[in-house]
């Protein structure tokens, strides 16, 4: 395979789970269609993709594993992830994102896993709230400072 992600592959309404690395060739951004595959449970796709994240991924309401990694996404954490309340892992490391970890994924109550680690351009504080309902694991950046009781990695150095 070659090119870019299929849009078409939004046509499929029952599909619940779709792994994609880009490593056999696919690239380019992550079509927002995808935010229509409602049943999607677990939904990887890594590799060689540009582009922010689609804020359309914050409506597949099953979607329980989001893994993002191993991209160059650009552009800030949607704010709609929080919406996906099924969620238990989120992995967008590996990337170029930039901004703050947004405190709507503090509304993530089933999550246990939350990595954003070499992403060089988030910053801040880990939001109180996504704290407060910590995951089982935070592994951030070097440019996010956490203040978690529990869970999140060891401090890095540059």
């Amino acid at each position: 395979l070659s090119g870019s992600l299929p849009t078409e592959l939004a046509l499929l309404r029952s599909l619940e789970r779709l792994y994609i690395s880009s490593f056999n060739g696919l690239a380019g951004t992550i079509p927002t269609e995808y935010g229509k595959l409602k049943n999607m449970q677990s939904l990887t796709l890594s590799g060689d993709l540009t582009g922010p994240i689609p804020t359309e991924l914050g409506k597949l309401e099953k979607l329980r594993t989001l893994r993002l990694s191993a991209n160059e996404l650009t552009g800030t954490i949607p704010t709609e992830l929080g919406n996906l309340k099924s969620l238990e892992s989120l992995f967008l490391e590996n990337n170029d994102l930039d901004g703050t970890i947004p405190r709507e994924l503090g509304q993530l109550k089933a999550m246990t896993i939350l990595s954003v680690k070499k992403n060089d351009q988030l910053y801040g504080p880990v939001p109180q709230e996504v704290c407060e309902n910590m995951p089982i694991w935070l592994m951030y950046g070097c440019g996010v400072k956490c203040e978690c009781t529990r869970g999140c990695d060891e401090p890095c150095t540059p």
